[in-house]
């Protein structure tokens, strides 16, 4: 094995020179690929409906902890996006990224007041219906509905 100069680094190690990603004059900068919400959302709404219905069959479980479960889970992601979005894009309105952040706060704090203080979820049904949301994402990884994104490959070739 080749011991590497000082400052190298090791083969397959990412340059320590800047943030990852930040692309050299090798590999130019790639923007990570977008967020795609309308399908996450669609294997969510897929998910949840499957898990409402075997519920209601079933006899076990509460539908409506199913659903209130997907929806805090899909209003706690839409908040934090809506946040970063404000609070990074070029520093624009970085005090509606906190009105954002802390409307999600609010939206936590009401759940745990729900599931402490009163009988309104049940709540291993609320539990399987927050996981959801990640089985969701893992799907749209997998298996994206709509458009897809860019094939990975190298990045387009920029223009002067």
């Amino acid at each position: 094995m080749k011991i590497p100069a000082p400052g190298q680094g090791l083969p397959g190690e990412a340059s320590q020179e800047g943030p990852a990603g930040a692309g050299t004059e090798d590999e130019p900068l790639r923007p990570p690929p977008p967020l795609r919400l309308a399908s996450i959302l669609t294997w969510q709404v897929l998910a949840s409906g499957a898990l409402m219905a075997a519920a209601t069959s079933l006899g076990q479980g509460s539908p409506a902890g199913v659903a209130a479960g997907g929806l805090v889970m899909s209003a706690s992601m839409f908040f934090t996006r809506q946040a970063l979005g404000f609070a990074l894009r070029n520093h624009q309105r970085p005090l509606l990224g906190i009105g954002f952040f802390l409307l999600k706060l609010l939206l936590m704090l009401g759940l745990v007041f729900v599931g402490f203080y009163t009988d309104w979820l049940a709540p291993m049904s609320f539990a399987v219906g927050a996981t959801t949301l990640p089985v969701a994402i893992l799907m749209d990884a997998c298996y994206p509905i709509g458009k897809r994104a860019a094939p990975p490959g190298p990045a387009p070739e920029a223009k002067e």
